[in-house]
């Protein structure tokens, strides 16, 4: 769950919060941009608004099942007949296809409950035990600072491991390389889709109107996104976007940088709550 700041008054006039009383006020009346998927983007407008903020919902990707599941199916069948093998995943968005489709071909809820997991964030490994029934704690990894650059040094646990690398169509390499260094036997699936949707309403005469203080990022394809969108809508980017960046990591960041953009904020833990954490501590 994202944490919120609980407010001792929150109402809303012409869209702007009131009365906003919490511990920090940095983020009062802060107009914040959000790309996300659609169908992610609630539980970080409801975050933004506790904290004082108002949220502008601008998503600039979809995220879906893969069309072709011929390559998931024989990942699945893989995770539920060998003991010894290791499944890597770097987002939820992993999880919720894996699951989507393990209920589709009719498998058990427990069917990988003996499944060893390498996440990036406590909640993507979280969803796997939930969805899975797996209880493999000790055996599990996941980076204490919650990024994929974090997990990379952990993965020589897989050395000569047979292991299963679920990502999507815009992942890089950076997983799978280090996993080949390591020797592992790895199968490595397309789980989901991330392709670009651009929002009915343009977001650059909110910025060209001085009405965005911060956009967020909160992968590599939501900056990208964003930016092909603004291109779109006639508004020239490359010389700045008027407002802070604010990225959720590292990779993110490294996306930002590689249009040519600077980010203004890059949260030191790479989750939601981070991001929120760093905004206020930007706006401070």
């Amino acid at each position: 769950m994202i944490r919120p700041r609980t407010p001792k008054a929150l109402k809303h006039k012409g869209g702007t919060p009131q009365g906003y009383l919490g511990g920090d006020m940095a983020l009062h009346g802060k107009r914040i941009v959000v790309t996300r998927a659609a169908h992610q983007q609630e539980p970080f407008l409801r975050a933004l608004e506790m904290r004082g903020a108002v949220p502008i919902g601008y998503p600039c990707i979809d995220i879906a099942l893969t069309t072709d599941t011929a390559a998931l199916d024989r990942a699945l069948n893989t995770l539920a007949r060998e003991k010894h093998v290791w499944l890597v995943l770097s987002s939820q968005n992993s999880v919720h296809a894996l699951k989507a489709r393990a209920g589709a071909l009719g498998f058990r809820a427990d069917a990988l409950s003996h499944v060893q997991v390498a996440a990036v964030g406590q909640k993507t490994l979280a969803a796997v035990k939930e969805a899975f029934q797996t209880e493999t704690a000790r055996a599990s990894l996941m980076p204490k600072h919650f990024g994929q650059d974090e997990l990379l040094p952990l993965l020589s646990a897989m050395r000569k491991q047979r292991v299963v690398l679920l990502q999507g169509n815009l992942s890089d390499d950076q997983l799978y390389q280090a996993l080949h260094s390591n020797n592992a036997n790895v199968m490595r699936v397309q789980a989901y889709t991330t392709t670009r949707v651009r929002p009915s309403e343009p977001l650059a005469n909110k910025i060209k109107a001085g009405l965005v203080d911060a956009i967020t990022f909160t992968c590599p394809s939501s900056a990208r996104g964003c930016l092909e969108n603004l291109s779109e809508e006639g508004y020239a980017w490359q010389q700045g976007l008027g407002a802070a960046i604010a990225c959720i990591g590292k990779s993110t960041a490294r996306e930002v940088e590689r249009l040519g953009l600077v980010p203004d904020v890059i949260a030191k833990t790479h989750t939601l709550d981070g991001l929120l954490d760093a905004l206020e501590a930007h706006f401070a």
